[in-house]
């Protein structure tokens, strides 16, 4: 009678545990790293999506919900269905709401490109408290004064920081005028600035920069600076602060 009870309970803890591993969904890295919610801000409120390992998803705003299914196919292409009362799942594959190329930037960050419009591009956030550093999109512009009688080449050298910290540049070639007039949009973590070169005989000076962040507010901006050729102006994000060296 002891071996039939210990023979039941075996069988019955191989049963619980073949029946955890089928419902168990089998998900790949980048699946695993899309389940939890996804603000469209870092202010994790209002509108958001929540995509769940059984491949449902739901999405949320001020004044409605929407359940739905989402998958990845081809490695990096996020489709996800969300059906009119009318519709069927039935092969929502081959009509997804949206399709999307996605890559994660890091764990706590989504870009997203439409399939079809490679110029519309969203990012999403996953909530987190402390977050890692996050590379986002900044505009630095800048002017002063050129020559009044001629051109000369003006090389831009553009420095913005990766997630680690580390200075990283980029090299345009432009002309100055009358009056210098430039402008690039960077991707940084912490740090954006610039250094350019002319020929001294240009008489230029930058007097003015402005940053601007991905919503095109300005977040720095001074019309009274000197910066002569050669020296870098450097602009750091977090501590709200400058330096022309």
């Amino acid at each position: 009678m002891k071996h039939i009870f210990l023979g039941l309970i075996a069988l019955l803890t191989f049963m619980s545990c073949s029946k955890d591993e089928q419902d168990e969904p089998n998900l790949s890295d980048m699946e695993m790293r899309l389940v939890g919610d996804w603000y469209p801000t870092t202010d994790y409120e209002d509108i958001w999506y929540s995509y769940y390992p059984d491949g449902t998803s739901k999405y949320y705003n001020l004044y409605f919900t929407a359940d739905g299914v989402w998958e990845i196919v081809d490695g990096n292409v996020l489709i996800e269905f969300y059906p009119d009362s009318d519709e069927s799942y039935e092969n929502w594959q081959e009509n997804p709401t949206l399709k999307s190329y996605i890559e994660f930037t890091d764990d706590y960050t989504l870009q997203t490109v439409d399939f079809y419009d490679s110029s519309s591009t969203s990012t999403k956030y996953k909530e987190c408290d402390p977050c890692p550093p996050r590379a986002q999109e900044y505009t630095i512009n800048f002017s002063g004064f050129g020559s009044p009688d001629e051109q000369y080449p003006l090389e831009i050298t553009y420095y913005f920081d990766d997630e680690n910290g580390d200075l990283v540049s980029a090299t345009v070639n432009s002309n100055t005028n009358t009056d210098i007039v430039e402008s690039n949009t960077l991707i940084t973590y912490d740090k954006i600035g610039f250094k350019y070169q002319t020929s001294s005989e240009s008489q230029a000076e930058i007097n003015m920069v402005e940053v601007r962040d991905k919503n095109d507010e300005v977040i720095f901006s001074s019309s009274d600076l000197s910066v002569d050729i050669g020296q870098t102006f450097m602009f750091d994000i977090s501590d709200d602060s400058y330096s022309i060296n």
